[in-house]
């Protein structure tokens, strides 16, 4: 008797086309991306003054609310680039509603516990 394949087959999800979203990667001051004081501070204490590209794209658009996918090689600034408006937020909740404390506001996931330990 033949044996037949009984695994279910799954046809791929219909493609998405993502819209491009409109940025300038030029560098920026951190003062001009309406952070709030502490951050620019942290940020300009550790060095830094001006946004990397992946931060002069990222950062307005995340901090706007928006969710975004994007790359950009090793050491350029991607963590910075989404933690600074998360960071932001959450300055903005605790200033907002102090009172509100012991709650989840962010989960990060990583792909390995090198980049997981980067990250933190």
């Amino acid at each position: 008797m033949p044996r037949h394949d009984v695994r279910h087959h799954t046809p791929p999800a219909p493609r998405v086309e993502r819209q491009q979203a409109e940025y300038d990667p030029r560098p920026v001051a951190f003062e001009t991306l309406h952070l709030e004081p502490s951050l620019v501070e942290g940020v300009r204490v550790r060095g830094f003054s001006a946004t990397t590209p992946i931060q002069s794209a990222v950062i307005p658009i995340a901090m706007d609310g928006n969710d975004l996918i994007a790359c950009a090689a090793t050491g350029t600034g991607k963590t910075a680039a989404f933690l600074l408006p998360i960071l932001n937020r959450m300055l903005k909740a605790r200033a907002a509603a102090p009172e509100e404390r012991g709650f989840t506001r962010v989960l990060i996931l990583a792909p390995t516990r090198e980049l997981a330990g980067q990250i933190a």
